[in-house]
């Protein structure tokens, strides 16, 4: 079972944007369709047959669930530390 907080609890959230979000793209916590909606708006909007304000106002919506912290570090996340992400240091004498 995921973690998260589920976005059936979420006012605003119908029963077809709820189907449509889980069925297309297996998003049913708040906290991935923040990030879905702030990465691909447009993308989306076309998914659920509306426009990108009414995916603004989805993500309000899950945004003020999650609290400012939470969604924060969705919407701004940290630089990672480390900048090669495969978690492999570099060919030795290499430089990126």
């Amino acid at each position: 079972m995921k973690q998260g907080y589920p976005l059936r609890e979420i006012a605003g959230f119908d029963a077809r944007v709820l189907h449509t979000l889980r069925d297309a793209m297996s998003v049913t916590t708040a906290e991935e369709f923040l990030h879905a909606a702030s990465a691909y708006p447009m993308e989306v909007a076309r998914l659920l047959g509306t426009d990108v304000e009414s995916v603004s106002e989805y993500a309000e919506a899950a945004a003020t669930v999650l609290g400012t912290d939470e969604a924060g570090a969705i919407l701004d996340p940290p630089e990672p530390a480390y900048r090669f992400r495969t978690g492999q240091d570099a060919p030795a004498g290499e430089t990126f």
